[in-house]
């Protein structure tokens, strides 16, 4: 049990991680470096919180339907991300990557 709780805090953690830092890039998009390193952090809290669900799956924490449900939202986020990375200057915030960010 205490396996499987720190595996959920560890999920919700690097999940929440996204948001907060897409929203403190966007902050500060007036300086480049700086809201592109914020999206670099996105990016990766997108791919840890996906190996947090292949642990989880592995561990039988989560379904296979789940893990599958749960994989395919995350590498739509992912995507997202890495589109607004490549062509921040020319987007303005989609509220469908905040949404989805927020709501996974």
């Amino acid at each position: 049990m205490k396996n499987y709780i720190h595996s959920l805090i560890k999920i919700r953690r690097s999940s929440r991680s996204i948001t907060a830092n897409i929203v403190e890039g966007w902050a500060k998009r007036h300086y480049e470096n700086i809201f592109k390193c914020q999206l670099l952090d996105s990016i990766g809290s997108c791919d840890e919180t996906k190996q947090w669900l292949d642990f989880a799956l592995a561990c039988q924490y989560i379904t296979e339907d789940e893990h599958v449900h749960l994989t395919q939202r995350y590498n739509e986020l992912d995507r997202m991300l890495h589109s607004l990375y490549v062509n921040w200057k020319s987007t303005v915030m989609p509220l469908s990557l905040l949404h989805l960010a927020s709501c996974i």
